[in-house]
């Protein structure tokens, strides 16, 4: 079996990355963003990009290809890493897991949070106008 991981090139991740970047500047700079140059100056930033992050993960373009083909899927380590930095993943695992609590929770407890820096704000500007 072939392994999926190496060790990652940093070096040929940062060229793909500078590169998706300048094609993704040439997307929003064509004259015309909705036509077929502007079409190809973004699909090669997001093949490019996403080939700067399999880089960077030390991934296999094979493994990526399997994994959006759902040849296989995300274990429950790769589940893990994709919630911890992803509020969607998380809420689309929560909801799929029959936890609609857990979300509802999640957004009140955010919504309070903001809340209590916005009092916090308005305290602040009361206290400097005093």
């Amino acid at each position: 079996m072939k392994a999926r991981r190496r060790d990652p090139d940093l070096q040929l991740a940062r060229a793909f990355a500078h590169n998706a970047r300048a094609f993704h500047a040439m997307a929003w700079t064509d004259d015309d963003r909705i036509g077929v140059r502007s079409a190809y100056h973004s699909a090669i930033a997001i093949e490019l990009g996403l080939k700067a992050y399999l880089l960077h993960r030390g991934l296999s373009d094979d493994w990526n290809r399997n994994w959006f083909a759902a040849n296989n899927g995300p274990n429950g380590e790769n589940l893990v890493v994709l919630a911890r930095h992803s509020e969607e993943v998380l809420e689309t695992v929560l909801q799929l897991a029959g936890r609609q609590d857990l979300v509802t929770a999640r957004k009140l407890a955010g919504a309070r949070e903001k809340l209590r820096e916005m009092l916090e704000m308005i305290d602040d500007l009361q206290s400097g106008q005093a």
